[in-house]
């Protein structure tokens, strides 16, 4: 993993074998980045995804392995519990692009490349507490209405 900061934007890309969210994480740390949106493109040869099922507080997961198109990331990260945290949805395309997955990212291993421009807030935001997810903290930044 390599990244930049070019014009304000984290620029990250990624090799095989990186794992997405150490990436992410690895490089918001070294540029001092606790909050930041993102948009990213790239293949995976594993990913395992999840779709939250409101009503059961449960997730459904999927594991991938093989090649993978990365057809779409997009994200962010914001801070719970003094750490960051990465909250990332994917779109995958599987064999010749005829099957298409999405969900929540839980963990993705690269396949050649992954690029991601992260997009920095110069305000911390936080995580809270949701039923059994987490959500924006809005409530407890300063902002216009």
């Amino acid at each position: 993993m390599i990244w930049r900061l070019i014009d304000d934007i984290l620029v990250i890309r990624m090799d095989t074998g990186d794992d997405i969210y150490e990436s992410v994480k690895s490089a918001c740390r070294a540029a001092g980045v606790t909050t930041g949106f993102m948009s990213g493109f790239g293949a995976t040869r594993f990913a395992e995804i999840h779709a939250g099922d409101e009503d059961a507080g449960t997730f459904g997961e999927s594991i991938f392995e093989g090649k993978m198109e990365l057809v779409t990331l997009t994200g962010d990260v914001l801070m719970q519990a003094d750490d960051l945290c990465s909250h990332i949805h994917v779109v995958l395309a599987g064999p010749k692009g005829l099957t298409v997955y999405a969900g929540h990212l839980e963990k993705g291993i690269v396949q050649n490349l992954c690029e991601i421009y992260l997009y920095p807030l110069k305000t911390t935001i936080g995580k809270r507490p949701f039923g059994p997810w987490y959500i924006m903290d809005l409530e407890s930044v300063e902002g216009s209405v």
